[in-house]
């Protein structure tokens, strides 16, 4: 798994002509808030205790995304893929999970779901 900073994240979504895929890269613990994931790939990433707050995820593939401990409060995942994705004890607060697919989540001690 390759290590990102915010910065580095933040400039593989402005060069991004397509959805971007940033599958089973390691986020944890980075800063990401206010940043746009519309649409990218994010399947196995791992966002572990990562700052996720209004971060918009629309229609994003989120599956099998390591989410555990992350703030993810007042993001909207409004259509996104969050199939076999580990939220447990996530901070979903104000989250807009309509239309999300969170078949096989794990939700077990998230707070605001």
């Amino acid at each position: 798994m390759a290590d990102l900073t915010r910065k580095e994240v933040i400039n593989l979504i402005a060069l991004a002509t397509k959805p971007l895929t940033l599958s089973g890269v390691d986020l944890s613990k980075v800063d990401l808030n206010r940043l746009n994931f519309s649409g990218a790939n994010l399947s196995g990433v791992d966002f572990m205790l990562a700052e996720l707050g209004n971060v918009n995820f629309n229609k994003a593939n989120l599956s099998r995304a390591y989410l555990h401990e992350a703030y993810i409060w007042g993001a909207n995942l409004e259509g996104a893929d969050l199939t076999k994705a580990d939220c447990g004890r996530a901070n979903l607060n104000n989250a807009n999970l309509k239309g999300a697919d969170l078949d096989g989540a794990d939700l077990s001690g998230a707070v605001g779901i």
